[in-house]
């Protein structure tokens, strides 16, 4: 498993110290949020620093810049139905995308993230679909000869692998187009994460394990328990830490949030065996706690992974 952690988590952070935090940590690549070309709320965006300079902080790192993380988006509704196509700007993320490849193109990152989301009011849904698409691939076709393919996360009107494979099938745009997998997302759907990635058949280039804030108890399944079920599953991809400090985790200090995802990702790795395969499990031992955060309310809370720490 490779691992990558997302400047989400340290948004005050200089690129020189993402760099450095994660070639001390052990990571092999850090996914760079953006906010593009506008205001942004992190200091390490890549989108308002010169390509070459992040480029060559990294390889002086070794390590690998991976993603540039954005929030577009690609479900703006088209109204009025009859005019709604000349008088609206719905091209506005597909140049964003084209830029923000550039910037990735030019930092030596292969990825760019973006979401799908909800199927447009007012359409049916294979009109939805349709819409959303056509623009996904007008963005993934601005992608060719950089050298940077799209990733597309579940979430929205797609947090399953059935749903991902309709809007990919749709959008017809063949190897430009990957998936990012939020394991979280994925079981809010009522989808074992290992099973949407057997069914999305190798378009699944990045996992994104994200550390949950929250009350004891209701932190969710968390970075251990998945991290053990990828590695037991024998995935050899790239996992990125998210661990959100600007809207979920503030007060938290980000550098043991990023050292502890290091470290439980090379555990899972090592180890490549279960969550609760057995006694004590793996992700409950005090290595692993807290970033781990293996306890959940609901359907986990008699699991194994449930420790009192959580």
């Amino acid at each position: 498993m490779k691992s990558a952690f997302s400047t989400l988590a340290c948004p005050a952070w200089t690129l020189d110290r993402v760099a450095e935090s994660a070639r001390a940590w052990g990571y092999h690549g850090v996914e760079l949020r953006t906010f593009g070309f506008g205001p942004s709320e992190v200091a390490c965006d890549p989108c308002h620093t010169c390509g070459e300079k992040t480029a060559r902080l990294f390889a002086a790192s070794g390590v690998a810049p991976l993603c540039l993380a954005t929030g577009l988006r690609f479900d703006a509704r088209i109204w009025p139905p009859l005019i709604g196509r000349a008088v609206g700007d719905h091209e506005a993320p597909i140049r964003q995308v084209r830029r923000i490849a550039q910037v990735a193109s030019e930092i030596g990152a292969p990825f760019v993230r973006v979401f799908g989301f909800e199927l447009p009011a007012g359409h049916t849904r294979s009109g939805g679909i349709r819409l959303i698409a056509e623009r996904l691939h007008l963005a993934a076709q601005g992608c060719r000869n950089t050298g940077v393919r799209l990733l597309i996360e579940n979430g929205g009107s797609f947090r399953t692998s059935a749903e991902l494979l309709e809007l990919l099938d749709e959008t017809d745009a063949g190897n430009l187009l990957a998936v990012s997998l939020a394991p979280d997302v994925s079981r809010s759907a009522g989808e074992d994460p290992i099973a949407a990635m057997g069914a999305l058949a190798g378009r699944v280039e990045m996992v994104r394990l994200r550390v949950q804030a929250g009350a004891s108890g209701a932190c969710g399944r968390g970075i251990g328990c998945e991290a053990d079920s990828l590695a037991e599953a024998g995935y050899e991809g790239w996992t990125v830490i998210e661990a959100d400090a600007l809207w979920a985790m503030q007060g938290r200090d980000p550098g043991s949030l990023i050292a502890g995802g290091a470290k439980r990702l090379s555990k899972a790795s090592r180890r490549g065996s279960g969550c609760c395969s057995g006694g004590k499990a793996p992700c409950c031992s005090a290595e692993a706690a807290p970033e781990s955060a293996c306890c959940s309310g609901g359907s986990h809370a008699s699991s194994p992974c449930c420790g009192s720490a959580h």
